[in-house]
């Protein structure tokens, strides 16, 4: 995966090279990003690995995606510099034994959890690199990395569950993901508002249809 970074990094240094400096604020449509926004966005591409190798799936769809606008080109290879940097450090320790390791999450939390959703509705358990997530009808439902309980509520629900008290963006991957949130302890700390997060939860995933996962090949 180091040499194929690498190689990509190159790649795209040369193409970012050639942005003209003076078309960055240029759109192909009053709707699309600009150059310099999507130049941006390509550069910091890399260091996002970081993130998204926590997550057992991810929805791009859900992301908050909004970057910034460039000030000049110079701007744009420095941040894929960095990028690429994060990237790098973080896969030269990275391995199978490391991606499949049990990282720290608040235990206690977890058979909570589970003694709820037991009530509620069957769920699975996932390993995450970073975590442990609920699974309902394929999706994940909830989750808990560290101390935080992490809910999946919609993007339709992310503003009204971010105005509750003890919430914050769910934004490891570097970007905010519009439909998921991070409940702090003092948010679940009785047993009747981790039922309630749990509920906001299910109530979203619920409403999706489930995921069947197709047979790789056949007898």
């Amino acid at each position: 995966m180091l040499n194929e970074l690498r190689q990509e990094a190159a790649t795209t240094r040369r193409v970012l090279e050639h942005v003209p400096g003076d078309k960055l604020s240029w759109k192909p449509h009053q709707k699309s990003m600009s150059l310099g926004q999507l130049a941006l966005h390509v550069a910091s591409i890399p260091s996002q690995v970081t993130g998204l190798a926590q997550l057992e799936e991810f929805d791009a769809s859900q992301a908050d995606f909004d970057p910034p606008e460039a000030k000049s080109v110079a701007e744009i290879l420095a941040v894929l510099d960095a990028s690429v940097t994060a990237a790098d450090e973080y896969l030269e320790g990275f391995d199978d034994k490391t991606a499949t390791a049990n990282m720290p999450f608040d235990e206690r939390l977890a058979q909570r959890v589970r003694n709820i959703l037991a009530e509620e509705c069957p769920a699975k358990e996932r390993r995450m690199f970073g975590g442990l997530a609920f699974m309902v009808n394929g999706h994940m439902c909830c989750g808990i990395m560290g101390k935080d309980l992490v809910v999946r509520v919609g993007a339709d629900a992310h503003k009204y569950a971010l105005a509750q008290p003890h919430t914050r963006t769910m934004d490891f991957t570097g970007r905010p993901m519009k439909g998921f949130v991070y409940v702090e302890r003092l948010g679940y700390r009785t047993s009747a508002s981790l039922r309630t997060w749990i509920r906001f939860a299910l109530g979203f995933v619920l409403s999706l249809p489930p995921k069947v996962k197709s047979a790789s090949s056949s007898p």
